[in-house]
């Protein structure tokens, strides 16, 4: 058996390396390093490509850098005719790319929110003496998954951890009104929480959110605002009579600072 690693290839590299003006992108310069390979292949011995890709039609998440802008990094399954079995690394998502002997084992952990539905796993590939392959992929079980949860505060507080506490967690709060110290509450039940993202919590909708309305407002009412949207509880009538006196006074003062200045 014999085993070819091909690293990520720059297509200018490898345009000067073989002096080829024909490569000019990703696909150019892994079809001219493959031809090379089998052309320097021994006949009768089984094919193994290791190579680092983008294959057409596979499923990205967030967490690959991108190996060149828009759609140019990609390649076509077809390059890789002729091997018995082509390792393939880049992508996060275990998967074969348009073979069943062409495939992504994929990263052992999940690096991002957009892996959470992943089954990480290594793939055991077995090759008989005709070339011909068998895979198997065997699930990884990781000490900390990354899981998503959702839910009000006050249900996900109730009920307690579901699952490993342990594990790092997206959480999609489902109130609609402002929440004090979230992620504080939240750690107290999963300590590893990694971020929380409130996609019904609008807060234009409050009046004193809005940039061109505050200005609108008086103290008074800019204060309360402000006041309900961190507490989640409005200004009652004794805080708002403490409030008057104190903004009376600092009126008071700040006319008298005018007066001592003027002319």
């Amino acid at each position: 058996m014999e085993v070819w690693p091909v690293p990520f290839l720059e297509p200018a590299v490898v345009r000067e390396a073989l002096g080829d003006g024909e490569v000019h992108d990703q696909r150019a310069a892994l079809a001219a390093v493959l031809a090379r390979v089998r052309a320097a292949a021994t006949p009768g011995r089984r094919q193994v490509l290791v190579a680092h890709a983008a294959v057409a039609g596979c499923a990205t998440s967030e967490s690959e850098r991108p190996l060149a802008i828009g759609g140019a990094e990609t390649v076509e399954p077809a390059l890789f005719e002729g091997f018995h079995y082509v390792a393939l690394g880049h992508l996060h998502r275990p998967q074969a790319a348009g073979a069943g002997h062409v495939r992504y084992a994929g990263s052992l952990l999940k690096y991002s929110f957009s892996e959470i539905d992943h089954v990480k796993s290594v793939t055991l590939v077995e090759l008989d003496r005709a070339g011909r392959c068998r895979t198997e992929a065997i699930p990884l079980a990781p000490r900390r998954d990354l899981r998503r949860i959702e839910g009000r505060i006050a249900e996900i507080e109730a009920r307690g951890p579901e699952g490993p506490s342990e594990d790092y967690l997206l959480v999609r709060l489902l109130d609609e009104g402002p929440v004090v110290d979230p992620m504080g509450r939240l750690r107290r039940i999963y300590p590893n929480v990694l971020h929380v993202e409130r996609p019904r919590w609008t807060p234009q909708a409050d009046e004193a959110a809005r940039p061109d309305v505050h200005r609108r407002l008086s103290d008074e009412d800019l204060f309360a605002a402000f006041y309900e949207q961190m507490t989640g509880e409005a200004l009652d009538a004794e805080a708002r009579e403490a409030l008057r006196e104190v903004l009376d006074a600092l009126r008071r003062e700040e006319a008298g600072r005018a007066a001592e200045g003027a002319p």
